[in-house]
């Protein structure tokens, strides 16, 4: 669709499973998505220019799918411990900044995308996510040295290149050990 203007307001719809207004020329922040309690998927990918942060997902505890890919958004990224059934995250070529959440609280995750960002400190522990089968980090800030990957035999997309923005320090130390991601390509 060509719907364009403010993103409408979820807040109000507390049974909606899915929300999905990919392909649009929506630019306004998202209202809050809290109270969407039932709330399964979340997708505004495509042509969207939704600027501003992330709405807060305390309560959207049956979260599976977020995807907010492509974007306008600022700000960090919610923290994992409240959407514990979360399976993919991808929020890759918006602003986002600060650091990265604790990946360990997010059991179920596939898929964790969020290249092209302005995130900086340190990767967090990934080891916990043994399901995990992508995940890329390339083109942010982020520095220190990798954790380890050991646990990770589901694994088969790791990215982590590039970065090393001008004010920030870049990852250093050794090549992450990949024997036990029998998968990764």
């Amino acid at each position: 669709n060509s719907f364009k203007g403010q993103v409408p307001r979820f807040d109000k719809n507390v049974s909606l499973t899915a929300i999905d207004i990919q392909s649009n020329s929506f630019q306004s922040p998202l209202s809050t998505l809290s109270a969407n309690t039932e709330l399964v998927e979340f997708n505004s990918t495509g042509n969207n220019n939704i600027e501003g942060r992330i709405p807060e997902l305390n309560f959207c505890t049956k979260l599976v799918k977020f995807n907010i890919q492509s974007n306008d958004h600022t700000g960090p990224i919610h923290n994992f411990h409240n959407t514990p059934l979360l399976e993919e995250y991808m929020a890759f070529d918006n602003s986002l900044s600060g650091n990265l959440p604790a990946i360990s609280a997010a059991p179920n995750l596939t898929k964790l995308d969020l290249n092209g960002n302005e995130f900086v400190g340190n990767i967090p522990y990934l080891n916990d996510n043994v399901k995990l089968t992508l995940l890329n980090l390339q083109n942010n800030g982020l520095s220190g040295s990798f954790p380890l990957v050991t646990s990770l035999s589901a694994l088969e997309f790791l990215r982590f290149q590039n970065n090393s923005k001008s004010s920030s320090p870049t990852i250093i130390g050794d090549v992450p050990i990949v024997s036990g991601c029998p998968l990764l390509n």
